[in-house]
């Protein structure tokens, strides 16, 4: 999924699966298959260029991953406990992603 997302963020104009095959490494039906009944990436691109790192980290990991626990993303970001529970609450208020679960079973997905 991270290399959909680099091709949708890296081709200019209008997006369709024939594009997706001509730049990418994959056929269009496998794309179209990707995309089939949701639109994961809509709301991630708008406001995509505005995030920090870690931010953007932490969303490219939800895209292959479909959902991230506090352990998890300690470990993806590299940070201590408080300095990643800043950025994945920021995440949450910037309603990029959504917070599930209490105290242990806390695990964050995207917002669909």
């Amino acid at each position: 999924m991270l290399h959909i997302f680099d091709l949708f963020l890296g081709i200019k104009g209008r997006l369709n699966f024939l594009q997706f095959e001509r730049y990418g490494k994959y056929g269009e039906q496998t794309y179209r298959n990707q995309f089939e009944g949701k639109d994961r990436l809509r709301p991630i691109t708008t406001d995509y260029d505005r995030l920090g790192l870690e931010e953007k980290r932490t969303l490219l990991y939800l895209l292959d991953n479909r959902k991230i626990t506090k352990k998890e993303a300690v470990k993806l970001l590299g940070f201590g406990e408080t300095k990643t529970k800043e950025i994945l609450n920021n995440l949450v208020e910037k309603k990029f992603i959504i917070r599930r679960g209490k105290g242990r079973g806390t695990y964050y997905t995207l917002k669909e």
